[in-house]
């Protein structure tokens, strides 16, 4: 399996298993850098950033749920996952509800090691990409940048404003071909305060008569000659978005 390799912090109090995960971690390709308890581990994430913490779950000074909490005050957003010794696995579930993105058992099967770590880091990886397109697409569409210097359209984009910070309302714009309503229909939505991020956009007029409602509801194999698969309807697309 090849790597998109980062770096780690190995958190634990005993010196043999820290030894043992930072070894595997590093003929897997990862930087790794080790700390003797949670209190250390807290100085290390203050100082520079980490691609992903492994921390054992039982530590003197504090321990694995301590720290992910501690991470969690300090909004540390670095995800975590728990090593604890076999038979403890309540208390990594707990850690899971927590926040902990999963949990390894001792002694560390070199295997499974590998995929958890790798899945972690493409999980939180693909988060980061997500919130970026989002913040990317909220700055594209918004009220600033439809520009008017018509009277009527900046009262229209004042009571546009004023509907995006009210959840879940109906909204409905009718205007001529070609004057913006998908624009301003987008920004409503992301400037909308808690609204998903699903928007769907559906130009019926170049929807064939026939297939209107398989477009909009969808379908299943074999509900009417030509349907070879599953389809998936606008509106299932659109759940809890727009």
């Amino acid at each position: 399996m090849k790597n998109s390799f980062g770096t780690i912090l190995v958190v634990d109090d005993d010196v043999i298993s820290l030894r043992i995960l930072a070894g595997y971690l590093k003929q897997f390709g990862f930087t790794v850098v080790t700390a003797g308890g949670g209190l250390q581990a807290l100085e290390l994430l203050a100082q520079r950033g980490f691609d992903l913490v492994i921390s054992d779950m039982r530590m003197p000074d504090m321990d694995g749920s301590a720290l992910l909490d501690e991470m969690h005050k300090r909004k540390v957003n670095t995800p975590f996952i728990v090593a604890t010794a076999c038979g403890s696995i309540e208390s990594a579930v707990s850690a899971m509800r927590q926040g902990a993105y999963d949990y390894l058992e001792k002694p560390f099967n070199p295997d499974t090691l590998q995929l958890t770590v790798q899945r972690a880091l493409n999980h939180h990886r693909a988060v980061f990409e997500n919130h970026q397109i989002r913040e990317y697409l909220q700055e594209r569409f918004t009220f600033q940048n439809i520009i008017t210097s018509n009277p009527a359209m900046k009262e229209m984009l004042e009571q546009a404003a004023k509907v995006a910070s009210s959840p879940h309302t109906t909204v409905a714009i009718f205007g001529e071909s070609g004057t913006g309503k998908e624009v301003l229909a987008r920004a409503i939505h992301f400037a909308g305060t808690g609204m998903p991020t699903g928007f769907v956009g559906v130009n019926c007029a170049a929807m064939p008569e026939h297939l209107m409602e398989s477009e909009l509801f969808g379908h299943v194999k074999g509900a009417f000659t030509g349907a070879d698969r599953d389809r998936e309807g606008k509106f299932s697309q659109a759940k809890n978005g727009t």
